[in-house]
């Protein structure tokens, strides 16, 4: 049982272009844009994006969304927002795929300050729950391996530069999880 359920932009590696079966907070909200956070409550429904955004989501939310212009005067974090609308006590839902292990942290932390808990759904996503056999599939075209004349250095270049800089900083492994990373690194 939760409170709130907080739904951001992003993929579970944090992609700036996102999958159509990613895009949940497009789908919850309506709004199509690419940067903006859905928090769900009991009673309120609200979104944030940033001044690029204003009027698209204007247009886009329906009259169930509070549409809050981050930036602007007056306006309160999503945390400040939580802290604020929810009684003390309250479950703050999010999936934890979604967010970095920083910013689950740093949003844990200023929710406590309310007595709030954070309650990271590991099992699945609620979006996706809603969503269900209507949600697109997932990608499933085959990679691709480009030529030097593309990439410009050979994997096994770049492979070794990282292991050298490894070695400079005193580190014995680097988790890599970013797609575009992950794609330059083996020239995908």
């Amino acid at each position: 049982a939760i409170d709130a359920y907080i739904v951001p932009s992003q993929d579970a590696h944090q992609s700036e272009f996102i999958a159509e079966c990613f895009m949940r907070r497009a789908y919850l909200t309506g709004f199509t844009g690419s940067a903006g956070t859905a928090v769900v409550t009991k009673n309120n429904a609200a979104f944030w994006t940033d001044g690029r955004y204003f009027l698209q989501a204007e247009k886009e939310l329906s009259h169930d969304w509070t549409l809050m212009r981050s930036g602007n005067h007056g306006v309160p974090t999503t945390i400040e927002w939580l802290n604020d609308v929810l009684p003390s006590g309250s479950r703050v839902g999010i999936d934890p795929f979604l967010f970095s292990s920083d910013a689950a942290e740093e949003l844990k932390a200023a929710i406590s300050d309310k007595n709030h808990e954070l309650i990271l759904i590991r099992d699945f996503n609620l979006v996706d729950e809603i969503w269900g056999e209507s949600r697109p599939a997932p990608p499933n075209e085959p990679t691709r391996v480009h030529a030097i004349k593309y990439a410009g250095v050979d994997v096994a270049s770049k492979l070794s530069f990282v292991r050298s800089q490894l070695d400079e900083n005193g580190c014995d492994t680097v988790v890599i999880s970013m797609l575009d990373e992950v794609a330059w690194l083996l020239n995908m």
